[in-house]
């Protein structure tokens, strides 16, 4: 089940039991993990990546991302 917070600094999105969330990347974003793993698939990427809690994760080109908890995770785009 997918969540969406309102956080004072911003949305933070929830995503429970390895749920996914699909973003549009718009040439650059930066993806913050808040709490938990995700499981980062990016359009045009032949690499996946995991960012764990406190990290995060530059996405400079266009098209889909896919953010997928790991199994869980909380999330907000920083950028």
């Amino acid at each position: 089940m997918m969540r969406t917070i309102l956080a004072p600094e911003a949305m933070v999105t929830v995503l429970e039991d390895r749920d996914t969330s699909h973003l549009d990347a718009n040439g650059k974003m930066e993806l913050c993990v808040k709490e938990g793993t995700a499981y980062v698939t990016v359009e045009g990427d032949a690499r996946d990546y995991i960012v764990k809690s406190g990290e995060s994760m530059s996405v400079e080109s266009r098209g889909l991302v896919v953010v997928q908890g790991f199994p869980n995770v909380a999330f907000k785009v920083c950028a």
